[in-house]
């Protein structure tokens, strides 16, 4: 694993980074994590909620595809952005209880640190896409593909085990 991301916050903070580029990534690439045995996240591995993590991942694969269509909303846009600070929040909490050591204030700096780090991913994804694109070298198609992939990868390196 990359060695940064050994540290919890500067784990929270590169999935709420992620988390802003594409909303339900972040929490479709913790869902794995968190449903394995070893978890302190019960709620991913209970059993009455058996669906969970395949539901997040859908829904995740639905957001890569639909962000591909020219009548997307800009993920900077008010409704997307909040959405987009909601899940940076919730992924931070999540990861900081998976990773973290320390009292429950560590949830509200997991989620607040999430949130934040959201924020400034969608804002940077967002500017990034359109100075890349602004030339037409790339099509917006390709440049959509590749920003799935690079949170995709990153994503997981963030989660993957490793020495805490």
């Amino acid at each position: 694993m990359f060695a940064p991301f050994r540290l919890p916050f500067l784990r929270i903070a590169g999935m709420g980074l992620l988390t802003g580029a594409r909303s339900l990534s972040g929490l479709a690439l913790i869902s794995d994590k968190l449903g394995r045995p070893k978890s302190r996240l019960v709620f991913f591995r209970n059993p009455k909620y058996p669906g969970t993590i395949k539901v997040l991942k859908v829904l995740a694969i639905a957001e890569m595809a639909g962000d591909k269509f020219p009548f997307a909303p800009h993920r900077t846009a008010l409704g997307p952005l909040l959405g987009r600070v909601v899940a940076g929040g919730l992924v931070g909490a999540l990861m900081f209880r998976e990773f973290g050591k320390g009292g429950s204030s560590g949830y509200w700096l997991g989620a607040a640190t999430g949130s934040l780090a959201a924020a400034a991913g969608a804002y940077a994804a967002y500017g990034f896409r359109h100075w890349a694109g602004r030339g037409r070298l790339v099509p917006d198609f390709l440049l959509g593909l590749m920003e799935d992939a690079a949170v995709t990868r990153l994503g997981k390196k963030m989660v993957a085990d490793g020495k805490r």
